[in-house]
């Protein structure tokens, strides 16, 4: 790995995808500790993500 940058690819259940790329360490290193805890989900009016903890 030659570079400082992060990318993570969404695939939402109607087929879409979304891009976050260009992540700095910190970013992604924030993202996927929310993306691993509980279940994920996408709010689509504002466009965020929250967990619905188990």
């Amino acid at each position: 790995m030659n570079s400082n940058e992060g990318k993570i690819i969404f695939i939402f259940e109607d087929g879409s995808d979304e891009k976050l790329d260009g992540l700095e360490v910190k970013e992604f290193t924030a993202m996927t500790a929310v993306l691993e805890k509980g279940e994920t989900m996408f709010d689509d009016d504002d466009k965020t993500l929250y967990n619905v903890m188990p």
